[in-house]
């Protein structure tokens, strides 16, 4: 009998490599060119396939997201970080799990350097923040802000107005 494999398949791409990391960055890395009807269809149907891993989906997006060098992939990882690790996920994960989705999201907001994925780490920060923020969890977020509220640059002065 055939092992089942571990990444979905996406029509119209060629087969994804079985590292579940490499995979996600290949799907985001088609999406974010121009994918034929097929492959966009065979795209829509992957994600929600690989967000069903509960035990992967989480850990492989934030590590794209603070590991890619390809800004879109980088974007397209904060995107379903918001979008679907929060609404899934987020309220199942332990402390330690918490702890380190805030600390790589901290990691970007202090290093991203392309604006359009930093927009999207800020808003998968203030996704976090809504559950964190009201017990007192996520303080060195605050420190962060007050930071950035004093610093020189335009750029890092964006992450405090979001």
């Amino acid at each position: 009998m055939a092992a089942t494999p571990a990444v979905p398949i996406v029509p119209g791409l060629p087969a994804l490599p079985s590292d579940p990391r490499a995979a996600c960055e290949t799907v985001f890395s088609a999406l974010a060119g121009t994918p034929s009807d097929v492959m966009l269809e065979g795209i829509n149907n992957w994600i929600p396939l690989f967000m069903q891993n509960a035990a992967v989906a989480p850990r492989v997006l934030l590590e794209v997201m603070d590991k890619s060098q390809n800004d879109a992939v980088r974007h397209m990882a904060a995107i379903n970080f918001r979008r679907n690790v929060m609404a899934l996920y987020w309220k199942t994960f332990n402390d330690a799990q918490k702890s380190m989705c805030k600390g790589i999201l901290l990691r970007r907001l202090q290093t991203e350097q392309s604006r359009r994925v930093r927009v999207m780490v800020v808003a998968s920060a203030v996704a976090v923040c809504k559950d964190e923020l009201s017990s007192g969890r996520w303080p060195e977020l605050l420190r962060l802000v007050q930071q950035a509220a004093e610093h020189s640059s335009v750029d890092v002065k964006e992450v405090r107005c979001r």
